[in-house]
């Protein structure tokens, strides 16, 4: 039984007519009365009783009026349901092409916020690249259709970058500057906290890229032993325990995954961590959906 010829069976029982309901149908009234009659040889029963001042419902038929009444609400109400989840699916689709500070692969991996967001924007591509810090301004500076997660210490303004016209800056939240170690390393079980006078004292290892590192300023008051271009070789000196390094707090999976411990600065240095965009970012519905859905995720952190 096809749907419309549901609701012919509904016009005519209103109507009162098949005559006038084929009119308002614009259906011939022949095939009109085909229609019907094939309905009530389908459900075996006499939907409608003919009367010389046209039809009316017999008891049966009042029960398939009713029936098909409430099939039909149904079937309207399904529509709408559809209609508003289908204006719910994001409309957002492209490739984003985020550039990141070390120590924010944790924040958007480990903590979800990327995989969360491809999760509700199935149609996004995500580009990722580890720069400096100052390469990701300069990166999202360059480009209208990048974005860029830094890292700022903003208390003693150990270090400042300058954030060009045409970026806008938008924190996310804060988190501490610490020290990394090896877990089992003679330096974990004596600290369980340092200062920066007494940091100047060990021996650190610094990843530098190009030469350059996100914590020059106040890498250059402390022991420096190692600088290593490459993670892996950062890693490795790190948690063989042959030096401590200066780091972002990060997940508990973090340090487990590297036999890592964190060791925090008595000073209490406080990193803000931030995205930056273009200033028009609002004109980019991909750059403007990315930046709030970051802001809601960093309300949980």
């Amino acid at each position: 039984m096809r749907l419309e010829h549901i609701k012919y069976v509904i016009d005519v029982a209103n109507i009162g007519s098949i005559t006038k309901a084929s009119k308002r149908l614009f259906i011939n009234q022949q095939q009109l009365s085909k229609i019907i009659q094939n309905v009530e040889t389908e459900l075996n029963c006499v939907i409608f009783e003919r009367t010389n001042k046209g039809v009316q419902l017999t008891s049966q038929g009042k029960d398939v009026f009713n029936t098909f009444n409430s099939m039909l609400n149904d079937y309207d109400a399904l529509l709408l349901r559809l209609k508003q989840q289908e204006s719910l699916i994001p409309k957002i689709y492209g490739d984003l092409v985020v550039n990141v500070s070390f120590g924010y692969w944790d924040y958007l991996v480990t903590k979800n916020v990327f995989p969360e967001f491809i999760a509700q924007y199935p149609n996004v591509n995500i580009f990722l690249n580890e720069l400096l810090t100052r390469e990701v301004i300069n990166a999202v500076s360059l480009n209208a259709d990048q974005i860029g997660f830094i890292s700022v210490e903003v208390e003693n303004k150990i270090c400042p970058f300058d954030i060009p016209a045409n970026v806008c800056y938008i924190p996310l939240y804060r988190s501490r500057l610490i020290i990394m170690a090896n877990k089992d390393s003679a330096y974990a079980k004596n600290h369980k906290s340092t200062s920066l006078a007494a940091l100047q004292k060990e021996n650190f290892v610094a990843y530098l890229r190009n030469g350059e590192s996100n914590f020059d300023k106040i890498l250059q008051y402390l022991n420096i032993k190692y600088s290593v271009s490459q993670l892996k070789t950062f890693f490795q000196i790190l948690s063989s325990g042959q030096a401590i390094a200066l780091g972002i707090d990060r997940s508990d999976a973090f340090f487990e995954k590297n036999n890592l411990c964190r060791i925090p600065i008595r000073e209490n240095i406080a990193v803000e961590n931030a995205i930056i965009v273009p200033k028009d970012y609002e004109k980019n519905a991909l750059l403007f959906s990315f930046v709030n859905f970051c802001l809601q995720q960093s309300k949980k952190y």
